[in-house]
């Protein structure tokens, strides 16, 4: 019985211990690990130079949509790329094409396509 309620005890301190770890980013995905802001790009038109998986943080507007979580994205110089966006990137918003937003992702590059595949979307 004692062995019982130590292992009860000992795997509520850990099961809370790494909920708290985690810590409250009200629900945004971000991401993680070390990134040199030198290396963030921040426009079109060096995102469609990048290699595969270089991180961008991109502001402009979504124009056009594409299909379910394919857009037309445009930044501020005027210059537009392919996105993609998953369900959980939104955070809860709702944009439309005249909203200001930035995205956070990184450079997909698939045979002669270059996208973004973004990971956060914020309504400016």
């Amino acid at each position: 019985m004692k062995k019982l309620l130590t292992v009860t005890a000992i795997s509520s301190i850990v099961v809370y211990g790494t909920a708290l770890a985690q810590g409250f980013n009200n629900g945004a995905s971000q991401m993680q690990g070390f990134v040199d802001e030198n290396a963030i790009v921040k426009t079109v038109s060096d995102a469609l130079k990048a290699n595969d998986d270089t991180p961008v943080r991109l502001e402009g507007k979504i124009v056009k949509q594409l299909g379910k979580k394919d857009f037309i994205f445009k930044d501020n110089s005027g210059q537009e790329i392919q996105i993609e966006v998953d369900k959980k990137a939104w955070n809860g918003i709702t944009v439309n094409p005249q909203d200001q937003i930035q995205i956070i992702g990184k450079v997909d590059k698939e045979w002669n396509n270059t996208e973004i595949d973004v990971k956060q979307v914020i309504k400016k």
